[in-house]
């Protein structure tokens, strides 16, 4: 059986500047959904997504750009992700994911005990029900 395919984030630019120093990106596109059910029968037999939301955690050790991204900055956010041949470094086939619209929720700067800070940037961007504002390419 064939191992799974491995990505690390490549690069990451936020309003066209690059964040550089990343160490983790996590990517969750979720939606709040309603449940739809008949008066003739007891169990759900649909479900409304009303919204779809992207919430984006960024982490990074590039205090510089950090400390130039506030809560409530609005703009796109790309990210590459690198397939990781196995065993072999590098492999083809980089997935891009781009946010067009993308806010900054938060920005929490962590220092480390060992003299290496990480700082963590969280952004959100919503889409109408059906439609997620993420796209892959």
């Amino acid at each position: 059986m064939a191992a799974a395919n491995a990505y690390r984030a490549k690069t990451c630019t936020y309003k066209s500047t690059a964040v550089l120093g990343i160490t983790d990106v996590s990517i969750t596109d979720s939606g709040s959904g309603t449940d739809l059910m008949t008066d003739a029968s007891p169990t759900v037999t649909a479900v409304f997504v009303d919204s779809i939301a992207v919430d984006v955690t960024v982490t990074t050790t590039d205090l510089a750009r950090v400390s130039a991204i506030h809560p409530g900055d609005s703009g796109s956010l790309v990210v590459v992700f690198q397939l990781r041949a196995e065993g072999s470094g590098a492999g083809a086939g980089d997935k891009t994911a781009t946010l067009a619209t993308a806010t900054v929720i938060s920005v929490n700067p962590q220092a480390g005990t060992n003299g290496i800070g990480s700082f963590a940037i969280n952004l959100r961007c919503s889409g109408p029900a059906g439609t997620t504002p993420l796209v892959w390419s």
